[in-house]
């Protein structure tokens, strides 16, 4: 996949033949919210359920001039509470995509994380997945973790691995170049995250970490520009061809998702996987357009 535009033409054929997801957005009180899920709808990849405060909610679907009367609302005001019945009424169906709405992602992320949510997989780790469509790259560029994981350990950067190459694979990338993301390409015993990433290209090279061509340490440049691979010396099956950029610490993933949005233009997404059900996590300042293209790369993780 290339482009947005063919992952929702590609979502539209899947949930075709199967029937709208189930979408619950919670604190459905944005008017930007509620018109990418109404969009959504009418495309014919989601049968929505609002659950939150219903006058914040008819006010704003008023001011874009939609009719809620025929849309389950659930009435909770507390937020937390919301989130509790969201994360239920996701849960009660085998095909089904949770959204942020106007909530706190740490506020929605604490009630996710509960010990005991039906949401969490005993074993498996939730991480942030952005996607990235960015102009001159012919292809779509996943980023992770700059959301949920501040500083991974080695474990917990086997799990994001995990994560990415199995969104990547239901975008239809069936086995997607990993680049483990560094200063340089070469392993210094006095820079650590050399040393991890090192281990783990390893462990990808014997088949423990399936699916993908994984390397590292690879700096950004020889990750994703084939030029710059051989001007440095670079070879392999990922320098110059990464697919999947996996960064060391939360700051480096969330600057960078910023960064290409802010300075580069991407058409960016981001949602939070490895649970159950994929939760869409979009931000305020997204387009209704970025809201869509969120909900129809949830309704392929979902599984259509």
């Amino acid at each position: 996949m290339r482009t947005f535009e063919e992952l929702r033409n590609r979502a539209q054929t899947v949930v075709g033949g199967l029937g709208p997801l189930r979408l619950v957005l919670v604190a459905p009180n944005d008017a930007d919210d509620l018109e990418a899920v109404d969009a959504a709808r009418r495309l014919g990849l989601v049968d929505p359920v609002l659950v939150g405060d219903r006058e914040q909610a008819e006010a704003a679907a008023g001011g874009l001039g939609l009719d809620l009367s025929t849309t389950e609302l659930v009435e909770e005001t507390d937020m937390r509470s919301a989130v509790r019945i969201a994360v239920e009424l996701v849960c009660a169906d085998t095909r089904a995509i949770l959204m942020r709405g106007r909530i706190p992602v740490s506020q929605m992320m604490q009630v996710v994380l509960e010990d005991g949510s039906r949401l969490r997989v005993h074993g498996r780790l939730l991480t942030h997945v952005g996607i990235f469509q960015i102009e001159g790259v012919p292809r779509l560029i996943l980023v992770s973790d700059g959301g949920m994981v501040a500083a991974p350990d080695l474990g917990q950067k086997i799990g994001i691995i995990e994560n990415a190459i199995a969104v990547a694979r239901a975008l239809g990338n069936e086995r997607p170049r990993v680049a483990l993301l560094a200063a340089v390409e070469t392993v210094y015993p006095t820079m650590p995250v050399t040393m991890e990433e090192a281990v783990i290209s390893k462990m990808g090279e014997r088949g423990q970490i399936k699916g993908a061509w994984i390397d590292g340490p690879l700096s950004l440049d020889v990750a994703v520009s084939e030029h710059a691979a051989q001007q440095k010396g670079v070879g392999g099956d990922v320098a110059g061809r990464a697919d999947i950029l996996i960064v060391s610490q939360i700051e480096v993933g969330n600057g960078m998702y910023k960064a290409l949005v802010s300075f580069a233009g991407a058409r960016a997404v981001g949602l939070v996987v490895g649970g159950r059900y994929p939760i869409v996590v979009t931000s305020r300042s997204d387009t209704v357009g970025n809201k869509i293209d969120a909900i129809a790369v949830a309704c392929l993780l979902a599984g259509g």
